[in-house]
């Protein structure tokens, strides 16, 4: 988490958020999108591809509670 902080400059409550599915804990979906998107192109994965998935997992988390 440290790490990935450093290289996305992402706020590490951030990145456990995302990666705990703590929906709660998380900015708008905007900020959302564009945390996930650095997380991918930083692990060489498909960046649009992995935020559009990931954002629409998202809604549907918080659309259940």
């Amino acid at each position: 988490v440290e790490r990935m902080a450093e290289m996305t400059r992402i706020s590490k409550t951030h990145i456990r958020a995302i990666e705990n599915e703590e929906i709660t804990n998380l900015p708008a979906d905007v900020y959302v999108r564009g945390y996930v998107y650095q997380y991918a192109k930083v692990l060489k994965l498909n960046p649009e591809l992995v935020a559009t998935s990931y954002l629409m997992y998202f809604k549907k988390l918080k659309s259940q509670k």
